[in-house]
């Protein structure tokens, strides 16, 4: 798997814009091929930075949707940011879910 982040500021003119192109996105995506997920997040903090995540079953399914039409309403959301935004994208090769968390604490004593 891989993960996606993109971290925008936006200005106080152009949040709205940048919410709306990136809903835009993530509706899309629901079908598109190798996307586990999108998500859009809006921070607490004075900047209400706005966290954009994409999750791929691959990297070959991230670089063709970067290389797709629809990767330019994200460039276009990127380019409202007030500031230079920080983008990563993270390989995730071993997960867990709650199983982890429970055998990790179960050789936990207080």
């Amino acid at each position: 798997m891989v993960i996606s982040l993109i971290e925008l500021v936006p200005g106080l003119d152009t949040r709205q814009a940048m919410v709306e192109i990136l809903q835009f996105v993530e509706s899309r995506l629901a079908r598109y091929p190798g996307c586990a997920g999108c998500r859009i997040y809006e921070g607490l903090d004075e900047n209400h930075t706005i966290l954009y995540v994409e999750q791929w079953e691959s990297e070959q399914a991230l670089y063709n949707h970067i290389r797709s039409s629809l990767y330019l309403p994200v460039l276009n959301a990127i380019d409202l940011a007030r500031s230079e935004p920080k983008i990563s994208f993270h390989g995730v090769s071993n997960m867990g879910s709650m199983d982890l968390i429970e055998a990790l604490r179960s050789n936990i004593t207080n």
